[in-house]
Parts: C-alpha cells; structure tokens; sequence
C-alpha cells in the first residue's frame, strides 16, 4: 500500500509479528513480561481505516516492550529499532580526552592504537570489523616483550566498540590468559539456541572454547575497559574476556547485543528481525543484555578537566598495584 492510504488494518500481519516473537524470540526468560496481555492491549487499538503509518507506529509500540535494540521492523518507508538504551546510559568515554592524552604518541598496528604510559600497555580497539591477524598480536606483543621499560600489565579499551565480524575475537583470546610453553583450551561462553514454541525452549549449552597460543601472550595482568556502547561482537569479547581469571573489567554496563539474528518476512512484504539466541558466560549467566564490569566506574569531570579519563587511570592504579 502507498504511504499514507487508509485501508483495514492487517490483523494477519499483527498476528504474524506477535507470534514469532512469542515463539522464536530468545531472550523472554529475561523479560519478566506478560507478552500474552500485550497482544490483547494492543490487538484492541487496531481499527478498520488506520493508515499504513498508525498500523506501523502500532505493531512497533508493540515490540518496543522487549527493550531490546536488536529487534528491528523493516516496512520501507520506515525502519524501527528500540533506542532506549541510548539515554538508559552515560557514554563513559570521551574519544578526544583519549586522543589528546593516551594515544598521542601511539603506533597503529591494524585496527589497534597502542603505546606504553608508565610502565602500563594502553591499547584501544574500536572495532571488530576490520581484519585482526596473528602476525598484528606478535607485532605487539612482541613490542612489549623487547621493551626496555619493566612492563606492569595492559589496559585493553573496547569503549564504542559496535562489533563486527565475531573471528577477530579470536587472535586476541589465544593470546590472553598464562604465559605458558604448551596450548592448552578455555571456556569462553556458552550458547544456547530457542528450539520450540514455549518461551524457555532452547537447545542444550553449546560451550565454545578456544586453543591457547603456545606463542607469546598479552601480560597477565588485563584490564578490560568497557562501557554501554560497547555492544555487538564486543559485547560477546567482553563476556569471553570475563572467563580468564587473569582478567578485571571495568566501566560500565555494555549495550548487549550477541547471539544469532532471525529474519522473518511478514505477510505484507515488511521485515522482522530478532535474536534468537542468547548467550551466557562460563559461569551461564545470560549476558545478551549487557556484560557487567568487576568494577563500576564512571568519568569524573574533574579528573576530566585535569586531562585524565577516570576509568583508564582506575585501571592503570590496579596494574600497577600488582607489582
């Protein structure tokens, strides 16, 4: 139907919305919602001459009950995706303090900045899109390694990292954890996949592991930096991160955002896009809605004026005390 022309409201294609999500959607077990009054609630607002809009703007209002930002109804003249979450936190990174400060005198090795302050290892990594290679960790890796400074630990920053592509991830966790001479596997998360119709239908845990590198390692004493707009494949680093006892994490919430991404076509020709997975830490704590930090910290505006990022320099003090 053209934009704007009245026509009767598509009981078939509100229907079709409700039910996948009612029976494929993954994360409801984390929802505490009454999906089936919902439909009622809104099932009601539905009237014979809505336009293409009203209907839209309904079955949206609908879906923006799962407070859930991947979730997305495509219609072509309009694209809806929950954005709550964007004034639900405080961004918690400041790039221009970041590059004014810490990355002044960085190298760039792939898509990581690096450079050493103090004895501590700064890394900021603001995507996982583009391609991350073995030969770039022993690239830096080895910097540390031939570095005449007595090198206390590392502080690894995804803030504002989106995500990207989930194989980059794991260059970087064969080289995380104990320095040892032989390779050995860890735990990083589990998966679990939504099988049935029921709402805590899903398949057995579906570990995923990774082989340590017998190579070189990153020092043992990681700080993660993470914030709520560390979302996507980030996210899942940062619950895979979370597994490494070598590893703390600090900042704030991620933005969530992991897991397999369905694709229905509706009745009408518009879209419906939906997790239907969730993901879990090593200890099956469902992280799909944000992994949380070790330890919660915010930027300090004061600190901020003095040149320093509060949460880089609270993770810097922890590399530091371990020496």
């Amino acid at each position: 139907m053209p934009k704007g022309q009245n026509r009767p409201a598509d009981i078939e294609v509100f229907d079709d919305i409700w039910r996948t999500l009612d029976e494929g959607y993954a994360l409801f077990d984390e929802q505490g919602l009454n999906w089936d009054s919902l439909r009622v609630v809104y099932g009601a607002k539905l009237f014979d001459t809505m336009t293409t809009e009203q209907f839209y703007d309904t079955c949206a209002e609908l879906i923006s009950h799962l407070k859930d930002g991947n979730i997305v109804l495509e219609a072509g003249f309009d694209t809806y995706r929950y954005r709550g979450h964007d004034t639900d936190y405080q961004e918690n990174f400041d790039r221009l303090l970041v590059e004014r400060v810490y990355l002044k005198n960085a190298k760039q090795t792939g898509p990581f900045r690096h450079t050493i302050i103090d004895s501590v290892a700064y890394i900021y990594l603001n995507t996982f899109a583009d391609r991350i290679t073995e030969d770039q960790i022993d690239i830096i890796v080895n910097q540390y390694l031939d570095s005449t400074v007595d090198l206390y630990g590392i502080v690894f920053d995804i803030r504002n990292n989106n995500g990207g592509d989930p194989d980059n991830m794991y260059p970087i966790f064969r080289r995380m954890g104990y320095d040892t001479s032989f390779s050995y596997s860890t735990l990083l998360y589990k998966v679990q996949y939504k099988n049935g119709a029921a709402h805590d239908h899903y398949t057995d845990l579906q570990p995923s592991w990774v082989d340590q590198s017998s190579k070189p390692k990153f020092p043992e004493r990681f700080a993660l930096l993470i914030n709520g707009n560390t979302r996507g494949v980030a996210n899942v680093f940062a619950t895979g991160a979370f597994s490494f006892p070598t590893v703390k994490i600090f900042g704030d919430t991620t933005g969530g955002g992991d897991g397999k991404v369905t694709v229905r076509e509706l009745p009408n020709g518009w879209l419906l896009k939906y997790p239907s997975t969730r993901i879990l830490t090593s200890d099956n704590d469902v992280t799909s809605f944000g992994m949380w930090p070790d330890s919660l910290v915010s930027l300090d505006p004061v600190m901020a004026t003095q040149g320093k990022d509060a949460i880089i320099e609270d993770a810097m003090n922890y590399i530091r005390a371990g020496r």
